[in-house]
Parts: C-alpha cells; sequence; structure tokens
C-alpha cells in the first residue's frame, strides 16, 4: 500500500535532484566536455534507481543506465550550440532525461508499444517546444 506512494516521491526527487544537476552545470559555466561527463555519470546514477523496477540483473539495469547517461551527455552537447539560458537549457536536458528513462523504464517492465513510445515522443516534443517558444519569446 505505500510503496505506489514511496516510489512516487522517489521518482519525483530523483527528476527534481536532475533538473537542480543539469541547470547547475550551466549556471558554474563548466566546460562542455566536462559538463557531459558530469551530466552523464549522474544521469547513469539517477537512471538505476528509477530503472531498477525492471526485472532483470543489475548489471543489466547499470547497462541501461549508462546507455540513458550517454544519451542525456549528447543532449548535452547539442544544448550546448543552443541559444538557452540556464534554467531553460536544464529544463530542456530535463525532457531529454524523462524520455529516455521512460522508454527504456517500458522496455524494461514488458510494457513498451508503439502507442506508449508515441505518448512519451509527444510530450518530449511538446516540451522542448514550449522552451523554444519560452526562448522566442523572450522569457528565457
Amino acid at each position: 500500500l505505500e510503496y505506489p506512494r514511496a516510489r512516487l516521491v522517489v521518482t519525483s526527487i530523483a527528476y527534481f535532484v536532475a533538473f537542480a544537476f543539469f541547470s547547475l552545470t550551466y549556471v558554474f559555466q563548466v566546460g562542455l566536455f566536462p559538463a557531459m561527463v558530469a551530466v552523464g555519470l549522474a544521469t547513469a546514477m539517477l537512471s538505476v534507481e528509477l530503472l531498477r523496477e525492471g526485472e532483470i540483473d543489475p548489471s543489466e539495469t547499470l547497462g541501461f543506465a549508462l546507455v540513458s547517461g550517454l544519451v542525456v551527455a549528447e543532449g548535452r552537447w547539442l544544448i550546448h550550440y543552443l541559444p538557452l539560458d540556464r534554467y531553460m537549457a536544464g529544463l530542456a536536458l530535463l525532457v531529454v532525461f524523462y524520455f529516455a528513462t521512460g522508454v527504456i523504464h517500458a522496455y524494461l517492465t514488458r510494457q513498451f508499444t508503439s502507442r506508449l513510445a508515441l505518448e512519451y515522443g509527444g510530450i518530449a516534443a511538446a516540451a522542448l517546444a514550449l522552451v523554444a517558444l519560452a526562448r522566442a519569446g523572450g522569457l528565457a
């Protein structure tokens, strides 16, 4: 009975920590390569928590977590060349993190369908469009 609530709290905290960490790499103006490494490692560590419900052994969970870390690190590289401010860039990375871990989690729990992939992709695209509109509107 308490497990679903506790899981919601832990997941929420993981996303909050991810946003804070991603944004801080911009706030402290960390160089591109060290920021990519830091974002990738932080993502991998947070992904282990988010992906551990899958019915696979821990080494496979770690492997999938490292894949999500690589995806978000590549997102950090890409966003470096876009004119986004600190928190909007952190939010954009959070969207990439959400998409990557969500799709991988669905795959691990055997719930992955093309409809679910479209839902995650649609939510991620809408969120990134909002970030782009905020930037274009001068809000970020």
